[in-house]
């Protein structure tokens, strides 16, 4: 697995030998951001239930200014690390790795609160609180409409939500967004939705 254009162009992506993860090929992530070209450049990106990185490497690649990975399994943490690590960033801040549950991560921004959690506090120190481009790729075993939703509170003014699931998934309920186009590859489909 490589990233496919940009900066980084076919530089190696590392993925976890784990059943946890399911990356995104390289054919599909290509196809994919050539549909969010003018998106991506100058753009604040949360790569959420991130897994190895690749879409979030992808965007920094292609321009995106900044990009908040999140993910909650230890392995995947290390493996987005190490990719991090293997490319040649001209500031270190434009990336930022986060091990939490996307729920808490969400509810942590969104709350008048602050999170009980130490550890995920201090780590959203600087962290901005709307993104104009956000991926959500959750285990399709337990896919729910119900886990991608809080994320449009996150969006700013015309950004972007862009949805990995199942092909046989029916994301409704989605408010706030209006869906812009669906693709279907093998058993996935990709779907992007804009804030209204």
């Amino acid at each position: 697995m490589r990233i496919t254009s940009g900066l980084y162009k076919n530089k190696p992506v590392a993925s976890p030998a784990s059943s946890k993860t399911h990356p995104m090929g390289d054919r599909e992530r290509l196809a994919l951001f050539n549909m969010l070209t003018r998106f991506v450049p100058g753009a604040i990106v949360l790569d959420s239930y991130a897994g190895t990185g690749a879409l979030g490497l992808e965007a920094l690649s292609r321009g995106a200014k900044s990009v908040i990975f999140v993910d909650n399994f230890p392995v995947a943490i290390k493996t987005i690390q190490k990719n991090l690590a293997s490319l040649p960033l001209s500031d270190p801040a434009s990336a930022v790795v986060i091990k939490s549950s996307v729920e808490s991560f969400v509810s942590s921004l969104t709350a008048k609160d602050a999170p009980s959690e130490p550890k995920l506090k201090n780590s959203l120190a600087g962290v901005p609180g709307s993104f104009n481009l956000i991926f959500a790729d959750p285990p399709y075993e337990t896919f729910k409409t119900e886990q991608i939703s809080p994320l449009v509170n996150l969006l700013s003014q015309d950004g972007m939500l862009v949805v990995s699931a199942p092909k046989t998934a029916k994301i409704d309920n989605l408010k706030g967004v209006k869906l812009l186009k669906t693709r279907t590859y093998a058993a996935a489909s990709i779907s992007l939705f804009q804030k209204i």
